[in-house]
């Protein structure tokens, strides 16, 4: 009997818009199968699988309602007439999904609900902090195999989804879960922003958050101003306000409103070059296709060759770390950020090997993420301890030390 291919809609663009795909063949296994499907649709397979054939981390795959992870993987034996349904994981957008229409491939139960929202800030954000709060108490801070304790600076840090009525208490509930792993430095921005197309005063406001936090426990975190190219005059006027005359000491996580690759960028990249601070762009490549706005690690590469003399973080990777490490290989000027993807083994090998360590830096997206979750890929990672000791803080504090020392901080 032939069976049949439930397709989310992320995916259905590439399979002609099918919601369901009927193979005629008998496959013995899932692997049989998901070649049958590459036949028919070889587009999907890239989304699906990695270069090596294995099944990507961030896609779920269930034969009937078996997740294949605990039936064998690829081995997964296949039974006629069976439905094999694959679901990527949520990541990024906001948008509304309406069962019956959109989302076949649910639990008939989920299929009741008349309508529901998946949010990436509201939904993973508010999940992921909860987990932050649990997190046991260390014993002592990691340490290298030599028993010294990893000097620790996180990069990508907010106050969004943070217990706390101002940005004061936020910051010490951050100060409260790093002291738990050993985290020195804490990289603030965005202050509690939700908002992918913050106006002028938004922004202003976020960034005064951040300030405020950072007043607060100067010998804990730095600020790093929220901008936006698609506000070019007044981004150059907040960069004045907040770094050349403010505490701040680096630019970012800038994130929507227009892809950094565009030329009202270049302004803030001179402001950037003018004070030796680094740039920090959120990135990501969506199987379901960007936020209108939301850059690639492509855009990156394209603004970081315009100004080769400033230093670049491509935050996030990209979020499909493979294919964004090769895309910033080449471009010597943009490190590798791992922050906010699942705790993957591989993701720090791999950029190692193929960037070199000077050029991956560790961060949490805290607030969205656990701390821990994150340090896990690179405590974790098998790679030598002096790589381990530039990605957990050597290298941002290589970014940050113009910076830091025009304005007296001590290193």
């Amino acid at each position: 009997m032939p069976l049949t291919f439930l397709i989310p809609g992320p995916l259905r663009s590439f399979a002609a818009g099918k919601s369901q795909i009927v193979i005629e063949q008998s496959p013995a296994t899932l692997a049989d199968a998901l070649q049958a499907l590459w036949k028919l649709y070889p587009g999907i397979r890239d989304r699906v699988a990695t270069e090596q054939g294995q099944i990507r981390e961030h896609i779920n795959i269930f034969v009937g309602i078996e997740d294949v992870r605990y039936t064998g993987g690829l081995q997964t034996p296949i039974r006629d007439g069976a439905e094999i349904t694959i679901i990527p994981a949520i990541s990024g957008g906001s948008r509304v999904v309406h069962p019956q229409e959109e989302a076949p491939w649910l639990p008939a139960r989920a299929r009741k609900i008349s309508d529901f929202t998946l949010d990436r800030r509201t939904l993973l954000k508010s999940f992921c902090s909860s987990l932050v709060v649990t997190q046991t108490r260390a014993s002592q801070n990691p340490a290298s195999e030599s028993g010294r304790p990893f000097r620790i600076w996180d990069d990508h840090c907010h106050l969004g989804s943070v217990p706390g009525d101002t940005p004061e208490e936020r910051m010490a509930a951050l100060v409260k879960w790093a002291d738990r792993l050993g985290i020195e430095r804490l990289l603030l921005s965005q202050g509690y922003s939700a908002q992918f197309h913050p106006t002028p005063g938004q922004f202003r406001e976020e960034n005064d958050r951040v300030m405020r936090a950072v007043r607060r426990f100067p010998d804990r975190a730095y600020g790093s101003v929220y901008l936006s190219p698609a506000y070019p005059e007044f981004s150059v006027q907040e960069f004045d306000r907040c770094v050349r005359d403010g505490p701040m000491v680096s630019i970012g996580e800038i994130e929507a409103d227009k892809p950094c690759s565009v030329p009202e960028m270049d302004p803030i990249v001179e402001r950037a070059a003018s004070m030796k601070v680094p740039i920090l762009q959120h990135t990501w490549l969506k199987i379901g296709g960007n936020e209108p706005g939301e850059s690639t690690p492509y855009d990156v590469v394209a603004i970081a060759r315009r100004h080769p003399d400033v230093q670049f973080v491509c935050v996030h990777t990209g979020g499909d770390w493979e294919r964004g490490i090769r895309i910033i290989r080449d471009m010597k000027n943009v490190s590798a950020e791992i922050a906010g993807s699942n705790p993957t083994a591989g993701i720090v090998e791999m950029a190692v090997r193929e960037l070199g360590a000077e050029r991956v830096i560790y961060g949490s997206d805290v607030g969205g993420r656990s701390f821990a979750s994150q340090l896990g890929k690179v405590i974790g990672a098998d790679i030598p301890e002096p790589a381990k000791e530039l990605i957990l803080g050597g290298n941002l504090r290589r970014l940050l030390t113009p910076a830091l020392r025009a304005k007296g901080y001590r290193l």
